[in-house]
């Protein structure tokens, strides 16, 4: 087993052939999902490499304990040992991220508002080029990025690892399964969603098309 670091964003996928999908339609299935993408480690984390398959490795990353097995390509890496990651910015400054963030398209398993190259050609449509550069965030990867990647990657892991409250305040999570959205305070909420990407909308109009089920949950 070999410890190595990532060096840049790098993406890890649940297929050790992702560079054909990735190749023939960047990946998109007949949802217009990229579900070969899991996630995006930050830099200077350190990944286990597993087995090698020329360019394309298998790893595990503790920034993402998974039960799936996770593939990447070994231009991502490098030897060195991970760094210390950022602390959890202050409340404020995440808001002032989410307040600032580009409006970027949705993409499943994104976790930057940064392109990633591969080192494919362009197609010249629009988007599979798009998919095929990786460039998009998902609901979670949103919150996961603006707080240095000090919080579960996945909604799934939400209700485990925070606590429901009654009543929102600014950063507060908006959460039904598979989905969730932020609360920015004054009325106003951010969220990645299918379709849209990065959308800003005021919560009395957006808390009309949530299902009733939904709960709110506290972070910080």
């Amino acid at each position: 087993m070999v410890i190595m670091r990532t060096k840049s964003y790098t993406p890890m996928f649940n297929t050790q052939d992702f560079l054909e999908k990735m190749k023939k339609n960047g990946g998109i299935d007949a949802t217009f999902h990229n579900r070969i993408l899991e996630t995006e480690i930050f830099p200077n984390r350190g990944v286990e490499v597993e087995q090698e398959f020329g360019e394309v490795v298998e790893v595990t990353c503790s920034d993402y304990p998974s039960d799936k097995k996770l593939f990447t390509s070994l231009s991502f890496l490098e030897e060195g040992e991970e760094k210390a990651k950022e602390l959890m910015p202050s409340k404020e400054e995440i808001l002032r991220r989410l307040l600032a963030f580009p409006s970027i398209p949705y993409l499943l398993g994104g976790t930057t508002p940064f392109a990633t190259s591969l080192g494919l050609p362009f197609t010249g449509n629009t988007f599979t080029d798009r998919n095929r550069l990786l460039y998009g965030i998902d609901c979670s990867g949103l919150l996961y990025f603006v707080t240095g990647g000090n919080v579960a990657r996945n909604t799934s892991d939400y209700l485990k690892e925070y606590q429901v409250v009654k009543e929102m305040e600014p950063l507060d999570l908006i959460y039904f399964p598979g989905h969730v959205i932020i609360y920015l305070g004054a009325g106003r909420c951010i969220e990645s969603r299918e379709f849209d990407g990065v959308t800003r909308s005021f919560w009395e109009n957006r808390r009309k098309s949530l299902p009733s089920d939904h709960q709110i949950i506290r972070i910080l």
